[in-house]
């Protein structure tokens, strides 16, 4: 009789965090993408940590890259990676661009 209690009491439990989770998610994808950032810089992201890790990105792409690194990468496939680097680069820029703004707003 108790294994049966404790079973049922347990499948109440998944089912109560479950619906929470599904509030929770249904709450991060509808707030508006400023708040989530702010949310974001508020939870103690900061913009030094976040150009930090931008650096140590482009430094790896960089040396994907370079020539020395790997000298058997095709012309093509430079150029393919080059594209996608610029790409991750403008990302990166627009998202930098939020947080100042955001920040900016904040103080």
């Amino acid at each position: 009789m108790q294994n049966l209690r404790a079973r049922i009491k347990r499948k109440a439990q998944l089912k109560m965090q479950s619906k929470r989770k599904a509030i929770e998610m249904e709450n991060v994808t509808a707030t508006p993408a400023p708040k989530r950032l702010r949310r974001c810089t508020k939870a103690g992201t900061s913009v030094a940590s976040m150009l930090a890790f931008n650096d140590q990105l482009l430094q790896s792409w960089e040396t994907q890259l370079s020539a020395e690194a790997s000298p058997q990468v095709r012309v093509h496939d430079k150029l393919i990676a080059s594209l996608e680097l610029k790409y991750k680069l403008h990302e990166t820029l627009d998202f930098l661009s939020q947080l100042a703004r955001l920040q900016g707003e904040a103080a």
